[in-house]
């Protein structure tokens, strides 16, 4: 598909239904669910199919296919299908010789990470599936931010000025380069943490 033209889909949902359809699916932890609903939230916003999929991480193939599924089913077409509810877990045995094999073998790659997984316990895992069972363990509740709000990350801005500031320049190698890079992010993160917290000193936070 043309990755300039709009999807059409069927609006099975309003927008405020929509939101609360998200929150929902958020609090119970169904996090494939969850992107598959942000794909769809953003054609309901006008995006272009690979706009919406680009935000999300997804092949083509598998955006139209979550597209086709919204239309026909709305969010039960959406819901994955594993057999009977949420993909097998590691056991707490398992957890612990898996932690302990990946600070041996590090650094690892997420594509390593799941095939491991796959090759050795044969258990289906997607990367993010870990990073929530980490989660739980610490008691750290995830807050996912829409595709496209800017509004809601406050990281966009530092990176708005960040590339003003670079576009003018010119750099004679990569070692140039990366040291006004450092420069500029270390000024503009000290500006804004002082926006943020309204301290004078926040340079401190940055010495070593």
């Amino acid at each position: 598909m043309n990755g300039t033209r709009r999807f059409k889909l069927v609006e099975h949902l309003s927008t405020r239904e929509f939101d609360q359809a998200i929150d929902t699916t958020q609090k119970m932890d169904e996090t494939c669910l969850v992107r598959r609903l942000c794909f769809v939230k953003s054609l309901y916003n006008g995006r272009t199919q690979q706009q919406a999929r680009e935000a999300v991480g997804v092949s083509q193939p598998t955006s139209s296919r979550w597209a086709r599924a919204w239309s026909d089913g709305g969010i039960e077409g959406l819901r994955p299908r594993f057999g009977g509810g949420r993909p097998p877990r590691l056991t707490p045995v398992q957890w612990d010789e898996f932690c302990e094999l990946l600070e041996d073998g590090q650094p690892w790659t997420p594509q390593e990470i799941r095939t491991l997984i796959e090759d050795r316990y044969g258990v289906a895992y997607h990367p993010t599936h870990l990073a929530q069972d980490r989660a739980d363990e610490l008691n750290v509740e995830f807050v996912f931010i829409l595709p496209y709000s800017p509004t809601l990350n406050a990281i966009e801005p530092l990176w708005k000025d960040l590339k003003r500031e670079i576009s003018p320049e010119i750099f004679a190698d990569k070692n140039h380069f990366r040291e006004f890079l450092t420069e500029i992010f270390l000024h503009l993160s000290r500006r804004l943490i002082s926006i943020v917290t309204g301290s004078r000193h926040s340079s401190r936070i940055f010495r070593c």
